[in-house]
């Protein structure tokens, strides 16, 4: 909890070292290599934890690439499961704030091709 109050302290101020406004109201926060984070302006319970690897997005997603780091300064119980090292996916629904993920990438594919979308991730 000191972490996430140091660390919403820091964004407030502008200390980070990379901060991209995404649609929505999202924001990528880059702090290092294994240190960035997609988060909610206004709700920080609207997170993809470290560390995303690429992001991109159209009118309607954001989809992201994600790496899972031991040593996440956000801790999130949507990543509890991931193995550290593998890489996982996302999709925001920008219009709903919905966040579809962690994902495999086939599943991550197989979801893009659904939505009819032709972004490619790194």
């Amino acid at each position: 909890m000191i972490i996430r109050l140091v660390f919403l302290v820091l964004l407030a101020t502008g200390c980070s070292d990379e901060i991209n406004r995404l649609p929505g109201g999202f924001k990528f926060i880059y702090e290092g290599p294994s240190n960035s984070i997609i988060i909610h302006e206004s709700d920080e319970s609207l997170i993809i934890p470290c560390s995303i690897s690429d992001y991109k997005f159209d009118t309607e997603y954001i989809f992201i690439k994600q790496k899972k780091e031991k040593e996440c300064f956000w801790v999130s119980s949507d990543t509890h499961l991931q193995k550290v090292g593998r890489y996982y996916y996302w999709v925001i629904e920008i219009d709903t704030k919905e966040i579809i993920g962690p994902l495999t990438k086939e599943n991550f594919i197989n979801l893009q091709n659904r939505l009819s979308t032709h972004l490619v991730l790194k």
